[in-house]
Protein backbone atom coordinates (compact mmCIF):
# COMPACT_ATOMS: atom_id res chain seq x y z
CA UNK A 1 0.00 0.00 0.00
CA UNK A 2 2.82 2.37 0.93
CA UNK A 3 4.39 1.35 -2.36
CA UNK A 4 1.24 2.58 -3.96
CA UNK A 5 0.75 6.43 -2.91
CA UNK A 6 4.73 6.27 -3.23
CA UNK A 7 4.50 6.09 -7.22
CA UNK A 8 1.57 8.26 -7.07
CA UNK A 9 3.47 11.04 -5.22
CA UNK A 10 6.38 10.62 -7.76
CA UNK A 11 3.82 10.91 -10.78
CA UNK A 12 1.97 13.88 -9.18
CA UNK A 13 5.37 15.77 -8.63
CA UNK A 14 6.67 14.83 -12.29
CA UNK A 15 3.28 16.17 -14.02
CA UNK A 16 3.57 19.52 -11.79
CA UNK A 17 7.78 19.51 -12.83
CA UNK A 18 6.92 18.98 -16.09
CA UNK A 19 3.86 21.66 -16.36
CA UNK A 20 5.94 24.34 -14.91
CA UNK A 21 8.51 23.69 -17.20
CA UNK A 22 6.36 23.99 -20.28
CA UNK A 23 5.04 27.32 -18.89
CA UNK A 24 8.43 28.50 -18.30
CA UNK A 25 9.83 27.36 -22.16
CA UNK A 26 6.61 28.95 -23.70
CA UNK A 27 7.08 32.48 -21.60
CA UNK A 28 10.83 32.61 -22.71
CA UNK A 29 9.90 31.78 -26.25
CA UNK A 30 7.17 34.77 -27.00
CA UNK A 31 9.06 36.91 -25.03
CA UNK A 32 12.18 36.26 -27.32
CA UNK A 33 9.74 36.73 -30.41
CA UNK A 34 8.41 40.10 -29.48
CA UNK A 35 11.94 41.33 -28.94
CA UNK A 36 13.17 39.88 -32.25
CA UNK A 37 9.99 41.38 -33.74
CA UNK A 38 10.08 44.66 -32.58
CA UNK A 39 14.04 45.11 -33.41
CA UNK A 40 13.65 43.97 -36.92
CA UNK A 41 10.53 46.91 -37.13
CA UNK A 42 12.51 49.36 -35.93
CA UNK A 43 15.24 48.44 -38.34
CA UNK A 44 12.91 48.96 -41.02
CA UNK A 45 13.39 52.38 -42.86
CA UNK A 46 9.87 53.72 -42.76
CA UNK A 47 7.68 53.70 -45.90
CA UNK A 48 6.16 56.83 -47.14
CA UNK A 49 2.53 56.62 -48.91
CA UNK A 50 3.09 59.13 -51.74
CA UNK A 51 -0.98 59.96 -53.17
CA UNK A 52 -0.77 61.73 -56.63
CA UNK A 53 -3.05 64.94 -55.80
CA UNK A 54 -4.92 67.43 -58.73
CA UNK A 55 -3.00 70.41 -59.02
CA UNK A 56 -4.02 73.37 -56.92
CA UNK A 57 -5.60 76.16 -59.04
CA UNK A 58 -4.55 79.10 -57.89
CA UNK A 59 -1.13 78.29 -57.01
CA UNK A 60 1.22 80.19 -58.96
CA UNK A 61 3.69 77.12 -59.15
CA UNK A 62 0.99 75.76 -61.94
CA UNK A 63 2.21 75.99 -65.45
CA UNK A 64 1.18 72.69 -67.05
CA UNK A 65 -1.76 72.06 -68.73
CA UNK A 66 -3.00 69.13 -67.20
CA UNK A 67 -6.62 70.40 -66.34
CA UNK A 68 -7.49 72.19 -69.74
CA UNK A 69 -7.05 70.89 -73.27
CA UNK A 70 -8.09 73.32 -76.75
CA UNK A 71 -9.70 71.47 -79.46
CA UNK A 72 -10.91 72.90 -82.83
CA UNK A 73 -14.32 72.39 -84.11
CA UNK A 74 -14.42 74.50 -87.62
CA UNK A 75 -11.95 75.43 -89.91
CA UNK A 76 -10.23 73.61 -92.57
CA UNK A 77 -9.82 70.11 -92.08
CA UNK A 78 -5.74 68.82 -91.81
CA UNK A 79 -3.94 69.23 -95.33
CA UNK A 80 -6.67 70.32 -97.41
CA UNK A 81 -6.18 72.32 -100.54
CA UNK A 82 -7.87 76.06 -100.71
CA UNK A 83 -8.76 77.16 -104.02
CA UNK A 84 -11.73 79.05 -103.76
CA UNK A 85 -11.21 81.79 -101.26
CA UNK A 86 -8.60 83.42 -99.20
CA UNK A 87 -10.39 83.76 -96.60
CA UNK A 88 -10.44 81.56 -94.00
CA UNK A 89 -12.25 81.08 -90.46
CA UNK A 90 -11.22 79.08 -87.48
CA UNK A 91 -13.63 78.14 -84.62
CA UNK A 92 -12.38 76.19 -81.22
CA UNK A 93 -13.46 75.68 -77.65
CA UNK A 94 -11.72 74.81 -74.07
CA UNK A 95 -12.77 71.37 -72.72
CA UNK A 96 -11.48 71.48 -68.69
CA UNK A 97 -12.41 69.84 -65.44
CA UNK A 98 -13.14 72.80 -63.25
CA UNK A 99 -16.23 74.98 -64.02
CA UNK A 100 -14.26 77.69 -62.01
CA UNK A 101 -11.64 77.95 -64.85
CA UNK A 102 -14.46 79.06 -67.15
CA UNK A 103 -14.46 82.33 -66.58
CA UNK A 104 -10.42 82.73 -66.38
CA UNK A 105 -10.24 81.02 -69.81
CA UNK A 106 -8.38 82.45 -72.41
CA UNK A 107 -6.74 81.87 -75.98
CA UNK A 108 -3.79 82.39 -78.38
CA UNK A 109 -3.49 81.57 -81.54
CA UNK A 110 -0.92 81.39 -84.32
CA UNK A 111 0.02 81.06 -87.92
CA UNK A 112 2.89 79.95 -88.62
CA UNK A 113 3.94 81.91 -91.71
CA UNK A 114 2.20 84.60 -91.20
CA UNK A 115 2.39 85.45 -87.45
CA UNK A 116 6.06 86.27 -85.00
CA UNK A 117 4.07 85.82 -82.32
CA UNK A 118 1.53 84.08 -80.87
CA UNK A 119 -2.07 86.32 -80.63
CA UNK A 120 -3.94 86.99 -77.46
CA UNK A 121 -8.38 86.61 -77.43
CA UNK A 122 -10.94 86.53 -75.58
CA UNK A 123 -12.68 84.90 -78.94
CA UNK A 124 -13.51 81.94 -79.86
CA UNK A 125 -13.32 82.41 -83.39
CA UNK A 126 -10.60 84.01 -85.46
CA UNK A 127 -10.85 85.47 -89.40
CA UNK A 128 -7.73 85.01 -91.58
CA UNK A 129 -6.95 86.73 -94.77
CA UNK A 130 -4.41 85.38 -96.41
CA UNK A 131 -1.99 87.11 -99.34
CA UNK A 132 -2.01 85.41 -102.48
CA UNK A 133 -0.52 82.31 -104.11
CA UNK A 134 0.57 78.80 -103.47
CA UNK A 135 1.46 78.13 -100.03
CA UNK A 136 1.42 75.88 -96.37
CA UNK A 137 0.42 77.15 -93.67
CA UNK A 138 -0.33 75.77 -90.00
CA UNK A 139 -2.97 77.22 -87.52
CA UNK A 140 -2.25 76.68 -83.54
CA UNK A 141 -4.68 77.61 -80.74
CA UNK A 142 -4.20 77.14 -77.23
CA UNK A 143 -5.85 77.69 -73.49
CA UNK A 144 -4.80 79.29 -70.66
CA UNK A 145 -5.92 80.51 -67.43
CA UNK A 146 -3.68 83.02 -65.49
CA UNK A 147 -1.85 80.20 -63.71
CA UNK A 148 -2.77 77.31 -66.68
CA UNK A 149 -1.80 76.55 -69.88
CA UNK A 150 -2.18 73.95 -72.91
CA UNK A 151 1.15 72.35 -73.49
CA UNK A 152 -0.35 70.77 -76.73
CA UNK A 153 -2.09 73.64 -78.75
CA UNK A 154 -4.45 72.05 -81.12
CA UNK A 155 -3.38 72.60 -85.21
CA UNK A 156 -4.45 72.51 -88.58
CA UNK A 157 -2.50 72.35 -91.85
CA UNK A 158 -3.40 73.40 -94.87
CA UNK A 159 -2.66 74.83 -97.84
CA UNK A 160 -3.75 78.15 -99.97
CA UNK A 161 -3.85 77.88 -103.56
CA UNK A 162 -5.31 80.92 -105.58
CA UNK A 163 -3.53 83.09 -107.91
CA UNK A 164 -1.11 85.46 -107.32
CA UNK A 165 -3.30 87.96 -109.12
CA UNK A 166 -5.99 87.66 -106.60
CA UNK A 167 -6.94 91.23 -105.28
CA UNK A 168 -5.26 92.37 -108.65
CA UNK A 169 -8.40 91.76 -110.96
CA UNK A 170 -12.30 91.52 -109.59
CA UNK A 171 -15.55 90.85 -110.71
CA UNK A 172 -17.22 94.02 -110.28
CA UNK A 173 -20.95 93.61 -111.89
CA UNK A 174 -22.98 91.32 -113.47
CA UNK A 175 -26.45 92.26 -115.67
CA UNK A 176 -28.47 89.60 -117.04
CA UNK A 177 -29.43 89.34 -121.14
CA UNK A 178 -32.28 91.38 -121.92
CA UNK A 179 -34.69 91.69 -125.64
CA UNK A 180 -32.73 94.54 -126.31
CA UNK A 181 -29.00 94.01 -124.69
CA UNK A 182 -26.44 90.89 -124.49
CA UNK A 183 -25.46 89.99 -121.18
CA UNK A 184 -22.76 91.27 -119.41
CA UNK A 185 -20.02 90.61 -117.22
CA UNK A 186 -17.82 93.22 -115.95
CA UNK A 187 -13.98 93.45 -114.72
CA UNK A 188 -11.91 95.75 -112.71
CA UNK A 189 -8.69 96.24 -112.28
CA UNK A 190 -6.83 97.19 -109.15
CA UNK A 191 -3.13 97.71 -110.11
CA UNK A 192 -0.32 99.48 -109.87
CA UNK A 193 0.93 101.88 -112.82
CA UNK A 194 3.61 99.67 -114.13
CA UNK A 195 1.86 96.51 -114.13
CA UNK A 196 -0.23 94.83 -116.67
CA UNK A 197 -1.89 91.37 -116.52
CA UNK A 198 -2.81 89.28 -119.52
CA UNK A 199 -5.79 87.78 -118.81
CA UNK A 200 -6.54 86.12 -122.13
CA UNK A 201 -7.23 82.30 -121.79
CA UNK A 202 -8.71 83.04 -117.99
CA UNK A 203 -12.38 81.63 -117.37
CA UNK A 204 -15.37 82.79 -115.45
CA UNK A 205 -17.75 79.88 -114.05
CA UNK A 206 -20.74 80.15 -112.84
CA UNK A 207 -24.23 77.48 -112.78
CA UNK A 208 -25.18 77.95 -116.12
CA UNK A 209 -21.85 77.00 -117.91
CA UNK A 210 -18.39 78.42 -118.34
CA UNK A 211 -16.86 81.09 -120.66
CA UNK A 212 -12.75 81.79 -121.57
CA UNK A 213 -11.20 85.30 -122.20
CA UNK A 214 -10.33 85.31 -125.80
CA UNK A 215 -8.21 87.48 -127.68
CA UNK A 216 -8.55 91.02 -129.30
CA UNK A 217 -7.05 93.97 -131.02
CA UNK A 218 -5.37 96.79 -129.07
CA UNK A 219 -4.91 99.31 -131.05
CA UNK A 220 -8.30 98.59 -133.43
CA UNK A 221 -8.47 98.36 -136.98
CA UNK A 222 -10.66 96.73 -139.54
CA UNK A 223 -7.76 94.11 -140.53
CA UNK A 224 -5.49 94.49 -137.09
CA UNK A 225 -3.63 91.63 -135.49
CA UNK A 226 -5.18 90.15 -133.06
CA UNK A 227 -3.35 89.42 -129.54
CA UNK A 228 -3.83 89.10 -126.37
CA UNK A 229 -5.93 91.24 -123.87
CA UNK A 230 -3.91 92.68 -121.01
CA UNK A 231 -5.38 95.54 -118.97
CA UNK A 232 -3.82 98.15 -116.79
CA UNK A 233 -4.02 100.08 -114.25
CA UNK A 234 -8.00 101.51 -113.65
CA UNK A 235 -9.04 99.51 -116.67
CA UNK A 236 -13.05 97.99 -117.11
CA UNK A 237 -13.15 95.08 -118.94
CA UNK A 238 -16.94 94.28 -120.27
CA UNK A 239 -17.14 90.36 -121.42
CA UNK A 240 -20.39 90.60 -123.68
CA UNK A 241 -22.79 87.89 -124.91
CA UNK A 242 -23.27 87.87 -128.76
CA UNK A 243 -21.26 89.20 -131.46
CA UNK A 244 -18.99 92.33 -132.15
CA UNK A 245 -20.41 95.12 -133.90
CA UNK A 246 -17.40 94.38 -136.37
CA UNK A 247 -18.18 90.50 -137.01
CA UNK A 248 -16.68 87.29 -134.98
CA UNK A 249 -13.47 87.77 -132.99
CA UNK A 250 -13.30 90.97 -133.41
CA UNK A 251 -12.82 92.37 -129.46
CA UNK A 252 -11.59 95.76 -129.27
CA UNK A 253 -10.20 98.38 -126.91
CA UNK A 254 -11.27 102.35 -126.65
CA UNK A 255 -9.56 104.33 -128.04
CA UNK A 256 -9.92 108.16 -128.90
CA UNK A 257 -10.85 108.06 -132.38
CA UNK A 258 -14.07 105.43 -131.57
CA UNK A 259 -16.44 108.27 -131.30
CA UNK A 260 -16.00 108.19 -135.42
CA UNK A 261 -17.38 104.76 -135.55
CA UNK A 262 -20.57 105.64 -133.13
CA UNK A 263 -21.77 107.48 -136.09
CA UNK A 264 -22.67 104.32 -137.85
CA UNK A 265 -22.16 101.69 -135.29
CA UNK A 266 -24.24 101.03 -131.73
CA UNK A 267 -22.33 99.90 -129.19
CA UNK A 268 -23.38 98.54 -125.53
CA UNK A 269 -22.82 99.93 -123.06
CA UNK A 270 -22.55 103.17 -124.70
CA UNK A 271 -19.85 105.34 -124.55
CA UNK A 272 -19.19 109.35 -124.86
CA UNK A 273 -17.98 110.54 -127.62
CA UNK A 274 -14.40 112.26 -127.48
CA UNK A 275 -12.53 112.93 -130.14
CA UNK A 276 -9.29 115.16 -131.01
CA UNK A 277 -9.49 118.92 -132.08
CA UNK A 278 -8.30 120.12 -134.85
CA UNK A 279 -5.89 123.41 -133.87
CA UNK A 280 -5.87 126.63 -135.23
CA UNK A 281 -1.98 126.19 -136.36
CA UNK A 282 -2.86 122.98 -138.55
CA UNK A 283 -5.54 124.99 -140.75
CA UNK A 284 -3.47 127.77 -141.46
CA UNK A 285 -2.66 126.32 -145.16
CA UNK A 286 -6.35 126.45 -145.56
CA UNK A 287 -8.63 128.51 -146.98
CA UNK A 288 -11.19 130.99 -144.58
CA UNK A 289 -14.37 129.28 -146.23
CA UNK A 290 -12.61 125.65 -145.44
CA UNK A 291 -11.42 126.67 -141.87
CA UNK A 292 -14.74 127.85 -140.77
CA UNK A 293 -16.35 124.63 -142.15
CA UNK A 294 -14.12 122.82 -140.15
CA UNK A 295 -14.25 124.99 -137.00
CA UNK A 296 -17.95 124.89 -137.14
CA UNK A 297 -17.63 120.65 -137.13
CA UNK A 298 -19.31 118.46 -133.84
CA UNK A 299 -16.74 116.44 -132.15
CA UNK A 300 -16.59 112.98 -133.57
CA UNK A 301 -18.24 114.42 -136.48
CA UNK A 302 -17.78 113.03 -140.42
CA UNK A 303 -18.24 115.98 -142.11
CA UNK A 304 -20.83 116.25 -145.11
CA UNK A 305 -19.59 118.62 -147.77
CA UNK A 306 -21.43 118.07 -150.60
CA UNK A 307 -23.67 121.17 -150.42
CA UNK A 308 -21.27 123.53 -149.82
CA UNK A 309 -19.63 124.74 -152.51
CA UNK A 310 -16.65 126.57 -151.05
CA UNK A 311 -15.35 123.67 -149.67
CA UNK A 312 -16.14 121.23 -152.13
CA UNK A 313 -14.74 123.08 -155.36
CA UNK A 314 -11.57 123.13 -152.91
CA UNK A 315 -9.29 120.35 -153.19
CA UNK A 316 -6.50 121.19 -150.30
CA UNK A 317 -9.65 121.24 -148.19
CA UNK A 318 -11.51 118.06 -149.19
CA UNK A 319 -8.36 116.55 -148.76
CA UNK A 320 -7.73 117.58 -145.40
CA UNK A 321 -10.87 117.00 -143.93
CA UNK A 322 -10.62 113.55 -145.61
CA UNK A 323 -7.27 112.73 -144.08
CA UNK A 324 -8.33 113.86 -140.62
CA UNK A 325 -12.09 113.24 -139.55
CA UNK A 326 -12.83 109.99 -139.96
CA UNK A 327 -11.85 107.18 -137.54
CA UNK A 328 -8.61 105.97 -140.08
CA UNK A 329 -7.14 109.46 -140.28
CA UNK A 330 -7.73 109.67 -136.34
CA UNK A 331 -5.90 106.59 -136.31
CA UNK A 332 -2.62 107.54 -138.12
CA UNK A 333 -2.54 110.97 -136.63
CA UNK A 334 -2.94 110.01 -133.01
CA UNK A 335 -1.83 106.23 -132.52
CA UNK A 336 1.12 107.16 -130.80
CA UNK A 337 -0.29 109.71 -128.22
CA UNK A 338 0.15 108.87 -124.63
CA UNK A 339 -3.41 109.41 -123.99
CA UNK A 340 -4.75 107.37 -127.26
CA UNK A 341 -6.22 104.41 -125.38
CA UNK A 342 -9.36 104.52 -123.45
CA UNK A 343 -9.64 102.81 -120.05
CA UNK A 344 -12.46 99.66 -121.88
CA UNK A 345 -11.98 96.83 -123.12
CA UNK A 346 -15.32 94.98 -125.23
CA UNK A 347 -15.15 91.60 -125.11
CA UNK A 348 -17.83 89.55 -127.13
CA UNK A 349 -18.39 85.57 -125.99
CA UNK A 350 -20.15 82.91 -127.73
CA UNK A 351 -22.37 82.47 -124.71
CA UNK A 352 -24.62 83.69 -121.54
CA UNK A 353 -23.35 82.73 -118.26
CA UNK A 354 -25.52 84.89 -116.57
CA UNK A 355 -28.74 83.83 -114.16
CA UNK A 356 -31.53 85.50 -114.75
CA UNK A 357 -31.96 85.06 -110.90
CA UNK A 358 -29.42 84.75 -108.38
CA UNK A 359 -25.82 82.93 -108.55
CA UNK A 360 -22.02 82.96 -108.01
CA UNK A 361 -19.27 83.53 -110.48
CA UNK A 362 -16.01 82.48 -110.03
CA UNK A 363 -13.09 83.87 -112.09
CA UNK A 364 -9.86 81.84 -112.65
CA UNK A 365 -6.34 82.25 -114.21
CA UNK A 366 -5.38 80.58 -117.65
CA UNK A 367 -3.64 78.23 -114.53
CA UNK A 368 -6.98 77.73 -113.21
CA UNK A 369 -6.17 79.33 -109.85
CA UNK A 370 -8.52 80.98 -107.93
CA UNK A 371 -9.14 85.24 -108.82
CA UNK A 372 -12.18 86.43 -107.43
CA UNK A 373 -15.69 85.58 -106.94
CA UNK A 374 -18.91 87.34 -107.21
CA UNK A 375 -22.58 86.76 -105.98
CA UNK A 376 -25.29 88.35 -107.34
CA UNK A 377 -29.80 88.14 -107.15
CA UNK A 378 -31.94 89.88 -109.06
Amino acid sequence: MKNIIAVIAIIIVLVLIFSYTFQFIKNVSQGLNFTFEKKEVSEKKPVSKQTKQSPVIKSKNIKTGSLIDTSIISGPKQGEIINNTNEIVFEWEAKDFSKELEKEIKFETKVEGIDDNWKSTSSKKRIIKFPAGQKEYKFLVRAKTNNLIDLTPASRTFKINISPYFGKLRISGAKEKTSSHPSQIILSSNIDEKERINITNWSIKGYKGEITIPQGIEKYQPYGIVNDVFIDKNDKVYLLSGNSPFGANKNFRLNKCFGYYSNYQSFYPSFSKSCPKTTYENLSDLNQYCQEFILDLSTCEIPNYSNNYNVSSNYNCTSYIQDNFNYTGCLKHHSQDKDFLKNYWYVYLSSNIVSDYRDTLYMYDKNNLFVNKYKYRY
